[in-house]
């Protein structure tokens, strides 16, 4: 009975503390000194449709890969998590037999063939 009651009285803890510990904390805007290529609102990250800008530019993405492989790996890990995730993916499927695959998936999210094959390089070093 005592076990029962102590498993009840846990799960009702835990419960109660969830929203706190969910709650986002606020956190306050960050401005970068030397800030990557393309991130136009200079907080250290470049999110989606900053990216998306840079690549549609033609003079930008020149400049980003005109720059060394370090730069343009810093540039790579500063995007957003989920874009970040899908590109060190990609990197891992160079020189596989999963390369074509991969680039087939870059060519219907709107990047070359030369392009993919650039960042993979980038982010292999």
């Amino acid at each position: 009975m005592k076990a029962k009651v102590g498993r009840i009285v846990v799960v009702l803890l835990l419960v109660a503390a969830t929203p706190a510990m969910a709650k986002k904390r606020d956190r306050l805007p960050v401005v970068v000194e030397n800030p990557v290529i393309g991130d136009l609102d200079a907080n250290g990250i470049v999110d989606m449709e900053e990216a998306r800008s840079l690549m549609q530019n033609p003079g930008m993405k020149r400049e980003l890969f005109d720059k060394n492989d370090a730069e343009q790996k810093r540039f790579y890990l500063s995007l957003d998590k989920k874009v970040r995730l899908q590109l060190v993916k990609l990197s891992r499927a160079y020189g596989t037999l999963r390369w074509e695959y991969a680039i087939d998936r870059a060519r219907q999210k709107g990047l070359s063939a030369i392009d993919a094959e650039r960042i993979a390089l980038a982010l292999r070093e």
